[in-house]
């Protein structure tokens, strides 16, 4: 005799079929479906190859020896020291029948007007015809609490060894925001090398070495100096900024030119 299997009734057949949707949504696809082809599962490996890409992406833009991190906000110098006219630290003919000392701090406010609108009437009205030289002595004096004035004077020296003292010059002084406020981190320091195309492996190995630092904190006591900016032109010393004329009047006076 044949045993027959007995037709599942109505409502057997909805609780088999809750029992199939409740183990669809535990295993998080329909029976017979890989669980990567689930939603969750398909967020989950998006998510993955996104990290992926944006590692990859991070690598491929950083350069080696330019330091990481948030964007370093500079203003760029109005009036750019004229590189023609660079002998390492100095402006101007070595033969100049004047010779202009100054000696500055890069965190002085002083130092930084004489910079920028002393200098380019400097360059124009005696370096350039060749009656001036201009010779720059950075010195660290107004470090407190920060190492900001002997740092950004061993960043300038740097620039200097890469024959690109002027240009950092020019980006020291039209970004100084105050004394021992972080104008002159080091962030800042790498980002203006960066700006102005120094080799940011040598750039690094000479500020981290200290020795520049160390000269510019050595170098107001060698030379006496008190205060910045101080300018000493023949037998004359000038301390701060002078009036233009009174300056102008002087060089002629030592290069035996008439006063127009």
């Amino acid at each position: 005799m044949t045993k027959t299997t007995p037709t599942p009734t109505r409502a057997e057949r909805r609780s088999a079929e809750r029992s199939r949707r409740r183990a669809e949504r535990r295993g998080g696809g329909s029976a017979g479906t890989p669980a990567w082809r689930s939603p969750v599962g398909l967020v989950t490996i998006a998510a993955l190859i996104g990290g992926a890409l944006l590692v990859a992406f991070v690598l491929l833009v950083q350069r080696p020896g330019v330091p990481s991190g948030p964007a370093v906000d500079l203003a760029a110098p109005t009036q750019p020291t004229p590189v023609s006219l660079a002998d390492e630290m100095a402006l101007g003919r070595a033969d100049a029948p004047v010779v202009m000392g100054v000696w500055g701090d890069f965190q002085c406010p002083a130092c930084g007007a004489f910079a920028t609108n002393t200098l380019p009437s400097l360059i124009r009205d005696f370096i350039e015809p060749g009656i001036l030289r201009l010779e720059a002595h950075d010195v660290a004096i107004l470090d407190r609490g920060t190492t900001e004035s002997s740092d950004s004077a061993a960043g300038a020296a740097c620039a200097a060894e890469q024959g690109s003292y002027w240009p950092y010059h020019d980006w020291l002084f039209a970004n100084q925001a105050g004394e021992n406020r972080g104008a002159f981190r080091r962030e800042v320091l790498d980002a203006i090398a960066d700006r102005t195309g120094l080799e940011a492996d040598a750039f690094a190995s000479c500020l981290d070495s200290g020795r520049h630092q160390a000269a510019a904190l050595a170098e107001a006591g060698t030379a006496g100096i008190s205060s910045t900016p101080t300018l000493r032109v023949g037998g004359e010393e000038i301390r701060g900024v002078p009036a233009y004329d009174e300056l102008a009047a002087l060089i002629r006076q030592q290069a035996g030119i008439d006063t127009p």
